[in-house]
C-alpha cells in the first residue's frame, strides 16, 4: 500500500485537471494482481489557515487562501509490481504538476500522513519555521533518541535549511 498527496487551489480547473489526469491513466494499472486506488479531496479553508497562522503561527506556512490536500491512495497484491506503481506516480503526478503549474494552481502543502516517503515535506515550510521546529527537536531531544530509534516518518532534524 502506498500514499502520495499534493496540493492545489481550490479551484474547478485544478480538481478537473488532477482528476481527469489520475482516472485517464488508471486503466495502465488494471491488470495488477488486487489493484485499488481512490482520490480524496481534503479541502482547508481560508478560516482554518486563518486560524491556525494565529499566535505562533502554522509551522507550514501555509498560503491564507482555500486549498485542496489531495489523497492518492495505491494498494496492490504483488510486489513484483511495485516498480510499475513508481513509475506510474512519478510520470502521472510530474504531469498533473505541469497542468498545475500552467493555470498556476499549485500549491507547496504537502500533508504529512499521506506523503510519499520521498516527498519534501519540510521543504516546503518556512526556513524560520523548520528552523525553529529543529530548535525544539534539539531542546527535547539532544541525543536524538526520537529521530535515530523511531522507525519511518518524516524527521525534521534530516531538513537541509
Amino acid at each position: 500500500q502506498r500514499f502520495h498527496v499534493m496540493s492545489t487551489q481550490a479551484t474547478k480547473e485544478a480538481m478537473e485537471i488532477v482528476h481527469n489526469t489520475y482516472f485517464d491513466a488508471i486503466p495502465e494499472l488494471a491488470n495488477l494482481t488486487d489493484f485499488f486506488t481512490g482520490l480524496a479531496w481534503n479541502s482547508i479553508t481560508t478560516k482554518f489557515i486563518e486560524v491556525s497562522n494565529s499566535g505562533i503561527g502554522c509551522p507550514q506556512g501555509v498560503e491564507e487562501k482555500p486549498l485542496f490536500w489531495v489523497e492518492e491512495s495505491f494498494t496492490w497484491g504483488d510486489p513484483a509490481d511495485d516498480p510499475i506503481i513508481e513509475e506510474w506516480i512519478v510520470r502521472v503526478n510530474a504531469n498533473i504538476t505541469a497542468q498545475l503549474e500552467a493555470v498556476n494552481a499549485t500549491a507547496k502543502y504537502l500533508y504529512l500522513n499521506d506523503a510519499d516517503p520521498d516527498q519534501p515535506v519540510f521543504e516546503g515550510y518556512p526556513v524560520q519555521n523548520v528552523k525553529r521546529l529543529q530548535s525544539i527537536r534539539d531542546k527535547y531531544d539532544p541525543k536524538m533518541v526520537f529521530t535515530n530509534l523511531m522507525p519511518g516518518g518524516f524527521k525534521v532534524a534530516h531538513t537541509l535549511v
